[in-house]
């Protein structure tokens, strides 16, 4: 990869250190694919690999020289081509994500089952049958995503201009290492859904009874290939099979609850990896936008707006007043809503979604980008990109509350569907994840209000002040959701023991309109805590609260992930504007 054709002597070539890093992490890479097996260990080290690349590459384009070469190939279709591509392994390193936690979930909910339930018990089958369904559907969905990997492989690429040769080494560079990443990626995919080599080799009975022989004769070379995703899966056929036959299943059950223990930890692994290529993805498209944008600046500078003036208008007012309306319709939700409801803070949250996509677009607009980038401004402006960051922060935060709660939910949900008392010590065991989960809240409320305490300054600029206001009415919001979590108002207003009575009452009398300010957490939290005290059976009662629970954590989940995401996309167009 030789970035040192056309460089004038009083500039440095390329620098060789960071040039041999990239080189070497592609061999390390290109070494690993040739030579290594499809084993999960085998991924995780390639993962980590395109880690290590990632951050170099990410060095090599903040470099002045590479923005400088890239800045003067004026060439917008190869600009938007390897952006595009950017875009595509964060969307392919997205579904492997998913279906990563799909299976997690649907794995830990069956491990839960399975330690509840002894061999002798019969039962099992439903649940197993109900976890190979939902494989197949990641395996579909994974099918899919692989086909449109292989339409994309197909189609051509574009090149920059052989004007400039250090934009073409630095393009060709990135082309190389999107094809790299989509190579992992799609060999993880396949991990997931089972193992494309594996499948072709064994059918699915010949590799259950390589698992399930009885004298566990096995050569482990043949099992290498064998991941553990498949044994899983060819364990549980095992089970409903000895289960059909009516044969004793104390061995297949065995091996599946060791499959599962093998799978969780294989799962954490893979995910722990995924999450931290996943984030350096994101900055090398920040880095990219970055750098890119200086290219469609001088682009357009050069071909249209040199010898414009009266004939523009002064701002774009449609877009100003969409931005004004979506924060006046955030603001009177705040004013007039007096529900701390679930469905009120999602209606907030799909508010807030709106207001984003209008911030993108009015940052987007060019007399917009002018006014944010003069020098006066900077101050400002590192306020707003921290703000930003803080932002991030919070709505972190609330997701891993939530993701918490819901882990814990469920869990509690299986222990309640299955037996019919002694339940006392897995209540409890959830009321101390909820206490760890609540001082986990009040930290980072209080680290949120710390930092609001800093940001004192004032800017009669208009831009500034309305993105300013932006950042307010967000943090306003996820306080908001936070307290909703960890602490809603209505416990301040009854004690713990009155809302127990109403949860409780014998003659299901409650008024609906006394319960509205009543969240999902605070009624399940009452009534778990009515079943320890009353000792009394009222398991239908609390199943339903927790099933209503898991479906307002899972609303609240949606609106917080499609607000991340406008999130990043709103702070990636507003570090383009300084670049």
């Amino acid at each position: 990869m030789a970035l040192h054709h056309t460089r004038s002597n009083s500039l440095p070539s390329r620098p060789q250190p960071l040039t041999s890093q990239i080189d070497e992490h592609f061999s390390r890479l290109n070494a690993s694919q040739a030579t290594s097996s499809s084993s999960s260990s085998s991924i995780c080290h390639k993962v980590s690999c395109l880690q290590d690349l990632h951050d170099c590459v990410d060095k090599l384009i903040l470099l002045p020289s590479t923005q400088k070469s890239l800045s003067q190939e004026q060439n917008e279709k190869w600009i938007d081509d390897v952006l595009d591509g950017s875009l595509r392994v964060l969307d392919v390193c997205s579904m492997a994500t998913d279906a990563l936690l799909q299976t997690k979930e649907c794995a830990q909910e069956l491990q839960s089952i399975m330690r509840r339930r002894r061999g002798n018990e019969i039962g099992v089958s439903s649940e197993i049958k109900r976890y190979l369904t939902s494989r197949k559907m990641v395996k579909n969905t994974i099918h899919k995503a692989l086909r449109g990997l292989k339409y994309l492989e197909n189609k051509s690429s574009l090149s920059p201009s052989n004007k400039y040769h250090e934009a073409v080494a630095v393009v060709s560079m990135l082309k190389e290492v999107e094809a790299a990443t989509l190579t992992v990626l799609e060999s993880l995919m396949t991990l997931i859904s089972g193992g494309a080599k594996a499948q072709s080799k064994l059918s699915g009975w010949s590799l259950v009874s390589k698992l399930t022989h009885h004298k566990r004769i096995a050569c482990e070379a043949e099992e290498t290939e064998v991941t553990e995703f498949e044994k899983l899966d060819s364990a549980l056929h095992t089970l409903i099979h000895q289960k059909t036959c009516k044969s004793d299943n104390t061995g297949p059950l065995e091996n599946v609850q060791q499959q599962l223990k093998d799978l969780d930890l294989c799962n954490q692994e893979l995910e722990e990896g995924l999450e931290n290529l996943y984030r350096r993805l994101i900055k090398t498209r920040v880095s990219l936008l970055n750098t890119f944008d200086l290219a469609l600046y001088a682009l357009i500078n050069d071909h249209s707006f040199h010898a414009r003036s009266n004939s523009l208008p002064t701002r774009p007012h449609p877009i100003v007043s969409e931005l004004d309306e979506h924060i006046c319709r955030v603001r009177d939700s705040e004013g007039t809503s007096t529900s701390s409801s679930s469905s009120s803070i999602g209606h907030k949250l799909s508010g807030l979604q709106d207001l984003y996509d209008s911030v993108d677009k009015f940052l987007q607009q060019p007399l917009t980008q002018q006014s944010l980038a003069r020098e006066q401004n900077r101050k400002c402006v590192d306020e707003i990109l921290e703000g930003s960051l803080r932002i991030l922060d919070a709505c972190n935060s609330t997701k891993d509350a939530l993701l918490q709660s819901k882990e814990h939910i469920r869990e509690l949900q299986s222990v309640i569907r299955r037996r019919q008392g002694g339940v006392d010590g897995e209540i409890r065991k959830y009321m101390a994840s909820r206490k760890a989960v609540k001082k986990s809240i009040k930290k980072a409320l209080k680290n949120m209000k710390s930092a609001g305490n800093k940001c004192t300054f004032s800017n009669e600029n208009p831009e500034i002040t309305m993105l300013r206001e932006v950042e307010s009415i967000s943090l306003a919001l996820f306080e908001s959701l936070l307290s909703f979590i960890s602490e809603p108002k209505s416990q301040a207003k009854k004690s713990g023991w009155s809302l127990v009575s109403k949860l409780i009452n014998h003659h299901g009398i409650a008024c609906e309109e006394e319960e509205t300010n009543v969240n999902e957490f605070a009624m399940a939290d009452s009534a778990l805590q009515s079943l320890i005290s009353c000792q009394i059976d009222k398991m239908m009662g609390v199943q339903k609260k927790l099933s209503n629970l898991e479906l307002c954590i899972e609303d609240l989940e949606d609106g917080i992930d499609g607000l991340f995401r406008r999130m990043i996309k709103n702070r990636a167009s507003f570090l383009n504007i300084f670049s």
